[in-house]
């Protein structure tokens, strides 16, 4: 019988067959005896092989899914070992860069796994062997595909060490382990070799193998992990940054102690050569070079890599629209006469909000090389205001150094004849705060509720730019106001913070304390971190009180700083005060998980938050059980509807 595991625990699972649960009946055409043939196998490796099958979905007597079988050798004690380790882990781990377990049997000595079928392979495949493709010729996958496959892998080892109550050591990291979907986004596989660490809350992740044998395979293996036998969450840094290393080369692993003494030149794929920007390839070289650090301490956590990995993204993004629009970068204290001209135009019917001390207003400008004009928004600093003026300068400087899908790109600015002027790339759905809290703000359209899948984006998007600005620049910043009022919202509803008046450059990223004591506490009330606004100290958990004080404004939206706390000393139960549009609509896991983070994040000290980066990841899990939701819901629908039709 195969097991359905959807919304079950493993120990349900490995007890069916003395509770007599119903199960599902293992397919026909997946029949051992019939179908575990050459002709469609698609992979072996480990204690197994890999079949491509059809099963039917449960309540769809029409539809056949795709999917991957995996057979376990039938004498192989390690292989039932590895079965039964793969499926207890895979039972209680959800995230969208991870292979998804659809069900699995154990009976009359077969062992066997199924799984959602990849179509485009491996990883390994594209980089090295692309005569394993059968029926198409792919063409080499391009830098951004690249770039894109290194940030899915990284999130997902990133989840497994921080976003789940114990910690997973994966131990066997490496390209023919990266599969690849119908979009080549990235699944890691095959927990096999998988072991359950401490609580995600320890700072190391350290097991000691009771008999020093060392598992993983050889080019990916940590050298300090094959010398002690310990094993920790830098040792899967040194393994991607393997992976890394051979995405970019197309070169295999052991040539990996060449790279510091080989120029980029030679390293490089030549499919790739010309199209990656100089800034590109050397912050990607500099976390290659960082993940393969002889000794773990030297190595950055996968969160850093994550961060840094989307800043390479967005250098190479940055590099090409420069290149296609032929575009001159503006650099503090030059001038733009064009912006100058529109200090004589403006009109109130032009006025789009407020931010900070000055109007911003909606504009259009010429880019060069283009005849088009594009939509901008040009914020224009109140006259003879000093703090205005700082803010301006703060936000300039700021701005100049910073790169990321989620911030506010600065197009230009003007500082002179007594005129201060910012131009930024026009959003044109907004605030945040006008879809929650008051949608007639939003001009020209009748704007539907965001839906919880929308709300979650919106709220994973703002996590990833908070969590770059503490970890992803050389000093961290810290916003010092973050809320839905700046986080805008552009034509895809991709959220983009804003209003850096107020922010502040702390220490080096790598800090473990963003201290910087100020004599003067800014924010917004409501927001506003409690322990910083009595000591004035100020650090990276002061943005993350904030952040969850806009995940409380999501579900509810009520404001932070007045309706929930009224509903509060009301004594209204929190389920109560959940936006009347979402109830219904949001799966009971997810938003047990959802409550949790903004628990998490508005604990009255910051030593007992979660790291944004923590956040990130625990919002990409509380998305995943949506959607799994979502799937699961639709299938009973669906079968509930035959039913009725057949009666």
């Amino acid at each position: 019988m195969l097991r359905c595991v959807m919304g079950q625990s493993v120990s349900h699972f490995f007890s069916l067959r003395k509770k007599k649960q119903k199960d599902w009946a293992f397919p026909e055409e997946l029949c051992p005896t019939q179908c575990f043939d050459q002709t469609l196998c698609i992979g072996s490796g480990g204690f197994g092989s890999v079949y491509k099958g059809r099963i039917k979905v449960y309540g769809d007597e029409d539809r056949k899914d795709v999917v991957a079988i995996k057979r376990f050798s039938r004498d192989s004690k390690q292989g039932v070992r590895e079965f039964r380790a793969e499926v207890q882990l895979l039972c209680q781990l959800r995230h969208p860069n991870l292979i998804s377990l659809i069900g699995f049997c154990q009976e009359n000595g077969e062992c066997i796994i199924v799984y959602d079928y990849m179509p485009n392979g491996s990883l390994f495949d594209y980089i090295f062997d692309t005569s394993s493709f059968k029926h198409k010729d792919p063409l080499p996958l391009t830098w951004k595909q690249r770039l894109k496959i290194c940030i899915g892998l990284a999130r997902s080892i990133h989840y497994l060490h921080a976003g789940v109550k114990h910690a997973v050591i994966h131990r066997d990291v490496k390209c023919s382990n990266v599969l690849l979907d119908q979009n080549l986004v990235p699944k890691l596989s095959d927990f096999g070799l998988s072991k359950m660490g401490p609580p995600t809350s320890s700072n190391a992740l350290i097991r000691l193998n009771s008999n020093y044998a060392v598992l993983g395979t050889f080019g990916y293996v940590d050298p300090e992990y094959a010398l002690s036998g310990q094993f920790t969450e830098k040792s899967h840094v040194f393994s991607f940054g393997v992976v890394l290393f051979e995405i970019l080369s197309a070169k295999h692993s052991k040539e990996i102690p060449g790279i510091r003494m080989t120029l980029p030149a030679d390293i490089l794929d030549p499919s790739l050569m010309g199209t990656i920007a100089p800034d590109c390839l050397i912050k990607y070289l500099d976390i290659i070079q960082r993940c393969v650090r002889t000794t773990g301490a030297l190595r950055p956590t996968m969160g850093e890599v994550e961060v840094e990995l989307e800043r390479a993204v967005e250098l190479q993004e940055r590099a090409d629209a420069e290149k296609e629009l032929s575009t001159t970068s503006t650099s503090l204290g030059g001038r733009n006469k064009k912006i100058g001209r529109f200090q004589k135009n403006y009109a109130v019917s032009l006025y789009v909000g407020g931010i900070g001390f000055g109007p911003v207003y909606k504009g259009r400008i010429k880019v060069d090389g283009d005849e088009d004009r594009k939509d901008v928004a040009i914020k224009r600093i109140s006259r003879g205001s000093e703090q205005g003026m700082r803010e301006f300068r703060a936000e300039v400087q700021l701005l100049c150094q910073l790169r990321h899908p989620n911030l506010i790109s600065l197009i230009g600015f003007c500082q002179e004849n007594g005129e201060c002027m910012i131009v930024y790339d026009y959003m044109p759905n907004g605030e945040l705060s006008d879809y929650l809290f008051d949608p007639s703000n939003i001009k020209n359209k009748d704007p539907f509720p965001l839906t919880w899948k929308q709300r979650l984006k919106i709220c994973i998007g703002v996590a990833c730019v908070i969590h770059y600005l503490h970890a992803g620049v050389k000093h961290a910043v810290i916003h010092r106001d973050v809320k839905c009022s700046n986080v805008l919202l552009d034509q895809n509803l991709v959220p983009k913070l804003s209003d850096f008046g107020l922010s502040k450059m702390g220490p080096p990223a790598l800090s473990n304390a963003l201290i910087k004591l100020n004599s003067r506490v800014s924010g917004t009330f409501g927001y506003l971190d409690p322990e910083y606004a009595l000591s004035g100290q100020l650090t990276e958990k002061s943005d993350v009180f904030s952040f969850g004080m806009v995940l409380f404004e999501v579900l509810c939206a009520k404001s932070g700083s007045r309706e929930i706390p009224e509903c509060v000393e009301r004594g209204e139960t929190f389920p109560a005060m959940i936006d009347p549009f979402l109830v219904g609509k949001v799966a009971p896991d997810c938003l047990r998980k959802f409550m949790n983070i903004a628990e998490r994040c508005v604990r009255p000290t910051g030593a007992e938050r979660p790291t944004m980066g923590e956040v990130q990841v625990e919002l990409e899990c509380a998305l995943e059980l949506q959607e799994r939701a979502v799937k699961i819901y639709s299938t009973i629908l669906n079968y509930s509807k035959r039913i009725q039709k057949a009666l």
